[in-house]
């Protein structure tokens, strides 16, 4: 409907301007002087107003429709492996927290482009070692719970050449080694 009134319009202009020279073209613009001749009436004026119309047309409701149709998004299904579980906008773009294959991360989207900020997965304790800080309190209470085996030392009929105080300092200090 609204194509076919613009087109109306525009015929009727030129029907208008086919008397104005040789079969339809316009006088020659040198002759016509700024007198106000057969160019300067309201059909030209009008016939601007009907191709700026069309134009705006077209620029408003085809061409957003065109660039959605052909354009590239990204397209998941709904059940899908990306889902957005939470977003908040502030003033430089959006903050989300999107689950993907088992993590959870914390992204920022902005005019520059996408960077994840933090990964707010739990970690899995069956994976990953334990922490130095875990070794050594484990370390600490099962040495606690169970005394230190005691060295026996085996002398071959021979007397010892170390004396047994030194033998006790050095088994100490194997003892603290080991904890």
């Amino acid at each position: 409907m609204r194509f076919g009134l613009a087109g109306a319009w525009t015929g009727l202009a030129a029907l208008a301007q086919a008397g104005e020279g040789y079969l339809g073209t316009k006088a020659d613009p040198v002759t016509m002087g700024r007198s106000g001749g057969p160019g300067m009436g309201v059909l030209p004026l009008l016939q601007m107003a009907v191709a700026v119309s069309v134009v705006f047309l077209l620029l408003k409701f085809v061409v957003p429709k065109a660039v959605t149709r052909f354009g590239k998004g990204l397209k998941t299904p709904v059940s899908g492996g990306i889902r957005i579980e939470e977003a908040a906008q502030f003033a430089g773009g959006t903050l989300n927290v999107v689950s993907v294959r088992g993590r959870t991360l914390l992204l920022s989207v902005g005019t520059q482009g996408v960077s994840c900020l933090a990964d707010l997965s739990e970690p899995n304790r069956a994976t990953e070692p334990p922490t130095f800080q875990e070794m050594v309190e484990l370390a600490s209470t099962h040495k606690s719970a169970s005394p230190a085996p005691q060295a026996v030392i085996e002398t071959s009929g021979a007397e010892s050449e170390l004396d047994p105080d030194e033998i006790q300092a050095a088994l100490n200090r194997a003892r603290l080694l080991a904890m």
